[in-house]
Order: C-alpha cells, then structure tokens, then sequence
C-alpha cells in the first residue's frame, strides 16, 4: 500500500492545503509528486510533516512494517465475519481501536477499514458500511492495483463494493464485484451466501433464468447446512423469481416451502415477508380475496411487532392492498387506507410509492389530467434518483395507458424510457450514467 495516500488523506482530513504543509519543508512541486507516488521523501522530511501534521513520527516512518499481533487479530477478525460470530467480530474490533489507535503499516490499516465495513455491512448497518468505504478505504486504495492485493484482502473489498453497488441500483457493476469475489471464497456458508447476492442482483437485472441456477446452488447448500433460516429466505426468493415468469406453480411451491420452515423453526422475522410475497402471488394470480387476506396478515404482523426493519417495509404492503382495493374497484376503502398508509412514510422513496396508488385512484375516479401528471412526476423522480426498475416499470404503464388513448407520440416517448431504464438494469448503458 502507498505512503503518498496515507499523507494525502491526513492533509485532507486536517483541511490543511499543500502549500501550507510543504511550507518550510519542501517544495511544494515535491510534495505534490509525493502525493502523487512518484517519490518517498527521506526520513527528515517525513518525521517534518508529521509534525505539522500532528501524528507521531512512526506513523508516517514506518508505514511498510507489519505488526504481527494485529495481524493475527485481523485474521481472527476476518473469520469471525465470514462465520457470522458477529459478537466475537464486534469485541475484536473494540480491542484493535483500544490497542492500536494508530496502524502503523498502510496495508494493516487499510485492511482494519475494510474489516470494519465489511463487518457493518454484514449485520446490517448499511450506512456506516458505505461511510467508512468511502471515508477510509477509497482514499488509501487510491491508484492501488486491487488484483494484486492479498486473497483475503480482496474478498472483504469486493464483498462491500458489491454490496454497495447493489444498494446504489448499479446492479451490473454489483454482478461484476460478485463474479470477481465468487472464487476467492473458500466456506461453504460463505458461498451460499455469494450465490444467493448473485441470484437476487441477476433478478433485479431481469435476467431470471440464471438467477434461479444461482438461488438454487444457494438453496441445496442452506438445506445440507441446516441454516433453516438462510434456507427460507432462499425459498422466499425463489419464489420471487418464479413469479417473474409466470410460473406461479414453482412460486407458490417455494413460498409455502418458506413458510413451512418459518413455522417449523420460528423464524418470525420472516414471517410478514412471506404473508407480503403470499398476498402479491395471488394478486398476480387474480385471486383477489386471497391477496387481501395475506397482506392484512402481513401489515398486522408488521403493526404489531413495530421493529425498524418491518415498518421500512410497511408502506410497500399497504400499496399492495392498496392495488387490490382498486382491483376491487372499492374506492372509498382504497382513500381512508391511503390515508392511513402516508403516516408511516420514512422517506420519499415510500410517498412516491404511494403517489403512485393515488394517480390509479385519480383514473379510477376518471380525473385523467391528475393521473397523467402524477405518474410523469413519479417518472421523473425516480429517473433522477437512477433507480431504474421503478422508472421501466412506471414508464411502461404510462405508455400503456397513452396508447389506450391513442396519444401515440405520447406512449413512444414513454416506451423509450422504458427500453432506456431496461438497459441500465442490464448494465449496457453504465458509461452513460
């Protein structure tokens, strides 16, 4: 790993501008090329800038030595993660940032970064994940040549680029990440795991065929493992993926197969997940009445149990039921629940969620100009917010209904939208985002 990112990142995070540490020390040309990797300055000149950087002297000086305790606490580390012993992962990293509030070696200290958002971004905590990655691991990678970087370095680092890029919804470059990191991994959980992300990000691709191999791999190893719970959230995505081709048959099998495991084992954190998916098979299938009936099991679920990660979920099941009181053409139920479904908004992904069931409700109601507004604003917002299955899948509709109308110039143009939405899914127009 590079000295000159080291100096680089503690002149930016002091906010101290090149001229005014080269000041007194060396030229500021000099400074730039070390910055830049060109040269490492002599001893003098590094322990000069460390003081006008205000770290100790060794952590500029010996920035190539490894310690071998940490090293074998970063190992340690590392395995507690893959193996999701995410207290033991937790107490490592508090004892390395008591231990070791400043690594001296670059590559120790850039792998530390990665452990810690690859930790983060295993249990959840996706933010935080993407914080560091972006704080602390992208500055010190910088003109790094990651193929060259250790095994086990690289599986972290492609693990939390894939992760990020799959929540950024630049799903090819996810699917890129994955495919580099899939035989770096040695245990078995741990490719079932990979196999399982490369499934889900094939789906969001719409390429569904091999996204059920993938899923399926995942499956028979969760199953042979006994990880009841990882089986069933598998299951729950092959049922997903199923539904994608009409195929509700498998579909319905895999839910119920899910379910059968929730139930068996109490995996209630996947229940109101299930009852969601249960209620749009049928929704799908045009049994109406079944659909109501697992989405309200899904939102009592999700009501009454209250945690962060359900209630992030609500909105999406009141807009399902919502679709389905319209189906219904029960207008007046679908109004008072659309009003009930706007107070638990958390963010503006879900009011344009629910924008989208009030525009259906204004066609319903035959106010045509506020449909057609609502759904180009809807458009709109999630083109700007690149997120390209709700721009495709709004896109499409509109052109639908432009075409019912006859307004063929109109329903072209939206066509087109989706075609373009479609292929940033697939990942052939990235270099133009």
């Amino acid at each position: 790993m590079l000295l000159s990112n080291r100096l680089k990142k503690l002149r930016e995070a002091a906010n101290i501008d090149r001229d005014i540490l080269a000041e007194g020390v060396v030229s500021y040309s000099h400074l730039s090329n070390v910055e830049i990797g060109r040269f490492v300055p002599s001893d003098d000149i590094l322990i000069a800038l460390a003081k006008k950087l205000n770290v100790p002297k060794e952590y500029l000086l010996k920035y190539d030595r490894k310690d071998l305790h940490l090293e074998e606490m970063l190992v340690a580390l590392k395995n507690n993660i893959d193996f999701f012993q995410m207290d033991e992962a937790k107490n490592v990293l508090n004892s390395i940032k008591t231990e070791y509030p400043l690594i001296q070696s670059v590559y120790q200290e850039t792998l530390y970064y990665v452990l810690k958002s690859y930790y983060f971004s295993k249990v959840g905590k996706r933010e935080e994940a993407v914080q560091i990655l972006k704080e602390e691991v992208s500055p010190l990678m910088s003109n790094i040549d990651e193929e060259k970087l250790p095994d086990e370095f690289k599986e972290a680092y492609y693990y939390i680029l894939a992760m990020k890029y799959y929540f950024d919804e630049d799903y090819h470059s996810s699917y890129q990440y994955f495919i580099k990191l899939f035989p770096l991994v040695k245990e078995n959980f741990s490719k079932a795991v990979v196999n399982y992300n490369i499934a889900l990000v094939l789906l969001r691709m719409n390429n569904v065929n091999n996204a059920i191999s993938y899923a399926r791999n995942a499956l028979n190893i969760f199953l042979h493992d006994r990880n009841w719970n990882k089986a069933a959230e598998t299951d729950n995505l092959l049922g997903v993926i199923y539904w994608e081709i009409n195929d509700f048959e498998n579909a319905e099998k895999h839910l119920q197969s899910a379910l059968e495991m929730v139930k068996q084992y109490d995996l209630e954190n996947l229940e109101p997940r299930l009852y969601h998916n249960f209620g749009l098979l049928f929704k799908l299938k045009n049994h109406l009445a079944e659909s109501r009936k697992y989405l309200k099991k899904s939102l009592e679920l999700k009501k009454y149990r209250r945690n962060r990660s359900n209630n992030d979920q609500r909105v999406l099941t009141y807009a399902a039921l919502l679709e389905v009181f319209l189906q219904q053409d029960l207008l007046d139920t679908a109004r008072e629940q659309l009003n009930e479904a706007k107070e638990f908004c958390n963010n503006s992904n879900e009011l344009y969620f629910l924008k989208d069931i009030e525009a259906k409700l204004n066609l319903k109601l035959g106010k045509i100009d506020l449909y057609e507004e609502s759904m180009i604003d809807l458009i709109k917002f999630f083109y700007g917010n690149k997120r390209w299955k709700y721009v495709e899948y709004y896109s499409e509709e509109l052109a639908i209904h432009y075409q019912k109308k006859r307004t063929y110039k109109k329903a072209s143009e939206f066509y087109q939208i989706a075609l373009k939405a479609s292929k940033y899914l697939c990942g052939r127009d990235n270099d133009k985002k």
